[in-house]
């Protein structure tokens, strides 16, 4: 990822990327625990018959790596809190405060939230909380990517996986199905699209290099409008696939024999 990086000069956050990830928790140990882990477990990985290993393997080991990577360089909840703008100047408040947040798990917890201008909560009718993701770049990436401009940012997974993350930190599978900072769960194609990247560069401590081959545009809802984002992808309890929703999702579950065709 050298090519797509520049981190911008302002000495403090230099600091803070230039040095590996255990240092990184060192030296802001009050407010991260643990960003992103990378481990290569040689023994853990399986070949075929041939001596050789799957190529679904290959891509589900790229898709981890690229994913943890990002959580290191920036694409962390725990992290949004140190986004600075263009001028250096924090968006989050100092000295950090603790508030009390309505979580996506439903619980409110005393967490320090980051700035409105980073990220804000918002519910569906049902009352389910989420949050997006509403820095400048995000936005208009992401309403560029399904062609639609009233778009408040991009939605941030309700299902974290850890209790102490409150507001999710991965992109929302249902709508970035097979972005590298979606889900990593998929042995699938995946795609390190324009949107992670705008997320790293209003962090303010990157200029982006959007023309790089390693940045792809992700084809799963790419142009389909308002209501693939804002509707359900199925109606009449899962029964009708509507147009928005077509070649994107189906309603008869996909079957798989042991040799996972």
């Amino acid at each position: 990822m050298i090519d797509l990086l520049l981190v911008r000069s302002n000495p403090l956050i230099r600091i803070m990327l230039c040095f590996d990830q255990f240092l990184m928790i060192l030296i802001i140990p009050l407010f991260i625990c643990e960003i992103g882990t990378l481990s290569f477990c040689l023994e853990n990985i399986q070949v075929n018959f041939e001596g050789k290993v799957p190529e679904s393997q290959i891509i589900q080991a790229k898709h981890m790596i690229v994913h943890e990577l990002g959580h290191i360089l920036g694409i962390h909840v725990e992290l949004f809190k140190f986004f600075r703008d263009s001028f250096g100047n924090p968006l989050t408040q100092r000295p950090f405060n603790l508030t009390m947040a309505e979580c996506v798990d439903g619980e409110r917890r005393p967490v320090i939230m980051p700035s409105c201008s980073t990220l804000r909560l918002h519910k569906e009718i049902t009352g389910l909380a989420y949050y997006e993701v509403v820095t400048p770049t995000v936005r208009q990436v992401v309403r560029n990517h399904f062609d639609c401009q009233v778009l408040r940012g991009a939605r941030l997974e309700n299902q974290p996986k850890s209790k102490m993350n409150c507001f999710g930190t991965n992109w929302d599978q249902r709508l970035f199905l097979m972005e590298a900072m979606s889900s990593p769960a998929l042995a699938t194609d995946f795609y390190l699209s324009p949107l992670s990247l705008a997320l790293l560069e209003d962090s303010g401590w990157y200029h982006v290099n959007y023309t790089s081959h390693h940045v792809k545009t992700n084809p799963f809802g790419h142009g389909a409008g308002c209501d693939f984002v804002v509707k359900p992808c199925l109606l009449e309890r899962g029964l009708t696939v509507p147009r928005y929703s077509k070649n994107y999702f189906c309603n008869d579950p996909l079957k798989f024999t042991s040799l996972g065709k």
